[in-house]
């Protein structure tokens, strides 16, 4: 060890020495609580004192007693250390290696949405996990999940399979997407023109539950075309149809509008769906599919934020 770093590594320990006699009022107490010597202890304040050129103590028969100079200096010590302890911890996390390979189910919402985020952060940190992507739409990602086809995915909660255990992560509003022109403003499942809707197929969790909204508000959907992409979108533009899609899959803070359309909260009453982490229930996550996730959730919670601060949410 160079004698620069031999020199640095006494310090800190007279350092600690030091706040252990301080605080124990005694070199033996101070001794039994750093698993040292007593003597020990005497010369590291001995160095500090020879140091600093001031006295620390005064030494008694039974006990030390600080001196203004030692109160002065314990100040600074005890905050010098704790930063000591919490750069230490932030160096040891950068240095952590995780060497794995992930399979996600994402919807393409996610997949636009929340995955470039996540990619950049982790590569970045853990450059040995390699991630792969597979894109879904609709129920077959649980399948997928528990043939062990896909280590994990994220979709909107659905019926609950037997082998799968399923954590909550986000609560995604649902908005109404409809051509340009009509207004940014929210709009209640009532007033709704539905002469004319787009919905997901009947085997998606989210039909139900859009059905659901609208028939218990009394809204009859008189021509539903069944489709579950963004291709539904050209349809609205030109031809007058009305969709509701996550937020998610139309909006983000760093993106511009869509041209063409216009979407609309979803209001008295809202219409939010959870969207939960599916995975095989015989597999514990590894570190690095948690990582995924949190990254993953991280840019979603940011959208959400984002959206609820809107005018036309925050009114």
């Amino acid at each position: 060890m160079p004698a620069r770093s031999v020199v640095l590594v006494n310090v800190f320990r007279s350092i600690q020495m030091f706040i252990a006699a301080y605080e124990e009022r005694s070199f033996t107490g101070a001794a039994l609580r750093e698993n040292a010597t007593q003597p020990g202890v005497s010369q590291h304040v001995a160095s500090l004192e020879e140091h600093l050129g001031v006295k620390l103590f005064r030494r008694g028969r039974h006990d030390v007693q600080p001196t203004e100079a030692a109160t002065v200096f314990y100040r600074y010590c005890h905050d010098a250390l704790h930063a000591l302890d919490t750069a230490r911890e932030a160096v040891q996390a950068l240095r952590e290696t995780i060497d794995d390979d992930i399979t996600i189910g994402l919807t393409q919402t996610l997949t636009e949405l929340a995955f470039p985020h996540a990619f950049r952060k982790l590569s970045a940190q853990y450059p040995a996990i390699r991630m792969s992507i597979v894109e879904f739409a609709g129920p077959m990602v649980y399948q997928r999940v528990q043939s062990g086809h896909l280590d994990l995915a994220i979709a909107p909660a659905s019926t609950r399979l037997t082998g799968l255990t399923y954590t909550h992560f986000a609560t995604i509003p649902e908005v109404l997407v409809c051509a340009e022109g009509a207004p940014a403003t929210p709009i209640a499942p009532r007033d709704i023109d539905a002469a004319k809707m787009i919905l997901p197929p009947h085997t998606f969790s989210r039909r139900i539950h859009i059905e659901e909204y609208l028939g218990t508000h009394g809204v009859t959907c008189d021509q539903v075309i069944e489709m579950n992409s963004l291709a539904s979108l050209s349809l609205v533009r030109r031809d007058g149809w009305n969709v509701i899609l996550p937020l998610t899959m139309m909006w983000s803070p760093d993106d511009e509008p869509r041209a063409g359309l216009t979407i609309r909260p979803l209001a008295d009453p809202p219409l939010a769906l959870d969207w939960v982490v599916v995975e095989s229930s015989k597999k514990v996550r590894s570190r690095a599919a948690d990582l995924l996730v949190e990254a993953l959730k991280e840019r979603v919670d940011e959208v959400l934020e984002c959206w609820a601060a809107t005018p036309a949410v925050a009114a």
